[in-house]
């Protein structure tokens, strides 16, 4: 699944098969990474000056060796 910005202000989730989820409308573009929370909960910011939170039901990041860039919440990977 992602999140992707579109010309419209509208954050919206594909899953790997390309067919739209959900869209909500922002009042401007998403202009950050998305960060994911302890819990799960994914963070963007936007040039409307709010942060949008995205429950999605998981339960944090994946229980892998590597599950995110810069290897994990506190970024211990990266040099």
């Amino acid at each position: 699944m992602g999140i992707m910005e579109n010309p419209e202000w509208k954050t919206t989730t594909l899953p790997a098969v390309g067919t739209l989820r959900w869209r909500y409308k922002t009042g401007d573009r998403i202009f950050s990474s998305p960060a994911m929370g302890i819990c799960g909960t994914i963070y963007v910011g936007s040039f409307d000056h709010y942060i949008y939170s995205i429950y999605g039901g998981s339960s944090g990041i994946a229980n892998t060796p590597w599950p995110m860039f810069h290897h994990d919440l506190r970024h211990t990977g990266r040099k």
